[in-house]
């Protein structure tokens, strides 16, 4: 009775605990389901409205990484806010034709003045609709200028509990404090007839944000010392190659977003190594640029030879390019042009060696496969080990029948094969045919022939006039050896020569049929 008034309790309990695990999950899933993210396009996209792609993009590529996932992508709903979004006059190169379609449109700042008001708009409209959930601002290129006047705009037309609920990303920032085009070009101010304005950073105090750029991206990266002009050149194609990708595939174009795939672009924007620095309430990340942009007109135009050519010099290339730049500053810190930068010519001097050797390497890998010379590590040599052949068989030589006519010679041996310290029991059977005249040759010094030393002392050979191929096509002989000892000693070098000898204790004049003690001495290819 006792124990079915517990289980009941324990069914009870579990049944109680389920319900609550439930209610709250569910509570948890509403809570995060209202998160809104408003979308600022990038100039040429007029219509955010009708690009639900590139909306999209946005959560899953940047706003779900970014300000501690307030607004994911299972949890964000995401909303566009158009604006003009032209740039005039400069609708007249085929690239930029949607900038100011008909060279008619507004230009720079009255099109992110408008932009503005928009966002504005949109934002209070959402903080008022939405209770207490949390409202991100978004801007890609001209967008992240919309977003960064309206962050300097906030504290005034905000309450503190709705400015709290707010948090900004930003891409391809051309306000960007340290590294953004129109921040590099602060010292011009206000640009009459373009109608633009310089040098007006994005605030890094007033809400949370995360600033993403792409290296050598030519409006969120430029470099800071114009004087050189490598990294000039190589930031102006990062515009023309990178910038217009952040986004993409989408509506606009399919390409990737500077060559990544998505899962890796992901990656790299959650990677801790890529993020620059905080800097008040701003997060800078850099995410590394694969191929330099200066070089990707040799890749795509120049045939077969284009590509390894480029990898051979982009990291002396990517050297120099890198010293217009100071990484070592803080990216939020506001950083117009400098004059000079402050080089060490010694650690300049063995970084280029130590790329040129990775530009060969990586060439050399292209071209044949072979590793690059920056991935070999020093090699020792090898001491070779000698191959024995450790042999202690009984071998019977019959040369002739009762009629004094030739016999097959059959050796057999039953060896211990040694080689390389392992050993291995083989056997085999050969047969020789002889010749029909046997020569007897008496030698009384050492016999020394294709690397074979046979050093029995005073020696009579029966040499064979013909032989028999083995299989791997080395030739075989077989020579008596008289000797008042019973043994002989056979050191065996790397040729394809097999001996057999035999030794017995007749005189040296006398030629006979017996068994004895031989060494038989074959190849290591032979054996294997």
């Amino acid at each position: 009775m006792r124990n079915t008034a517990r289980t009941t309790v324990l069914v009870v309990l579990t049944f109680l605990a389920s319900v609550v695990l439930g209610v709250t999950a569910a509570m948890t899933a509403a809570m995060t389901m209202a998160a809104t993210a408003l979308i600022v396009p990038g100039t040429g996209t007029h219509n955010v409205l009708t690009a639900p792609v590139y909306r999209q993009n946005a959560i899953d590529y940047y706003i779900s990484q970014s300000n501690g996932g307030v607004c994911t992508t299972a949890n964000c709903t995401n909303a566009g806010v158009d604006y003009p979004a032209t740039f005039w006059p400069f609708g007249f190169f085929p690239f930029s034709a949607s900038w100011c379609p008909g060279l008619s449109c507004d230009t720079w700042d009255v099109s992110v003045g408008t932009g503005v008001s928009n966002l504005n708009t949109a934002l209070l409209d959402t903080l008022n609709t939405t209770g207490t959930d949390p409202v991100v601002i978004f801007g890609y290129s001209q967008g992240a200028a919309v977003v960064s006047n309206e962050i300097r705009d906030l504290p005034a037309n905000l309450t503190p509990e709705q400015l709290a609920r707010v948090t900004g990303v930003v891409i391809g920032n051309i306000d960007r404090p340290n590294g953004g085009l129109f921040t590099r070009l602060g010292f011009l101010g206000h640009v009459p007839i373009l109608n633009v304005t310089t040098g007006l950073p994005t605030p890094t105090d007033t809400i949370p944000v995360t600033d993403i750029a792409f290296q050598y991206d030519g409006v969120a990266d430029f470099p800071e010392y114009p004087i050189n002009f490598l990294a000039d050149l190589n930031a102006i194609l990062g515009f023309y190659y990178i910038h217009g990708t952040y986004l993409q595939p989408n509506e606009n174009g399919s390409e990737l977003p500077d060559g990544y795939s998505i899962p890796d672009l992901i990656a790299a924007v959650k990677d801790p190594a890529n993020v620059q620095g905080t800097y008040n309430k701003t997060t800078y990340i850099l995410i590394p640029t694969k191929n330099l942009p200066l070089l990707t007109p040799l890749r795509q135009y120049v045939p077969l030879i284009g590509g390894p050519l480029a990898d051979l010099m982009q990291p002396v290339l990517k050297v120099l390019i890198d010293t217009g730049y100071d990484r070592t500053s803080s990216p939020g810190v506001y950083t117009p042009f400098q004059l000079v930068p402050i080089i060490n010519p010694i650690t300049l001097s063995v970084s280029l060696v130590g790329a040129a050797l990775q530009g060969v390497g990586d060439f050399v890998k292209d071209i044949t496969g072979a590793l690059p010379l920056s991935s070999l590590t020093t090699l020792t040599p090898q001491t070779p080990q000698t191959q024995s052949l450790v042999a202690g068989p009984k071998v019977a030589l019959t040369q002739t029948n009762s009629d004094n006519t030739p016999k097959a010679l059959t050796v057999t041996p039953n060896s211990d094969l040694q080689l390389d310290n392992k050993v291995s029991t083989t056997t085999s059977s050969v047969t020789l045919t002889p010749p029909k005249t046997l020569s007897l040759t008496q030698s009384s010094q050492s016999n020394v022939k294709s690397g074979n030393l046979v050093t029995p002392g005073t020696t009579e050979t029966a040499t064979l006039g013909s032989s028999s191929s083995a299989k791997s096509g080395a030739s075989q002989s077989t020579t008596t050896t008289s000797t008042s000892t019973t043994g002989a000693t056979t050191t065996e070098g790397s040729g394809t020569t097999a001996s057999t000898t035999s030794s017995s204790t007749t005189s040296s004049s006398t030629t006979s049929s017996s068994s004895s003690s031989a060494t038989d001495s074959t190849s290591s290819k032979a054996a294997a």
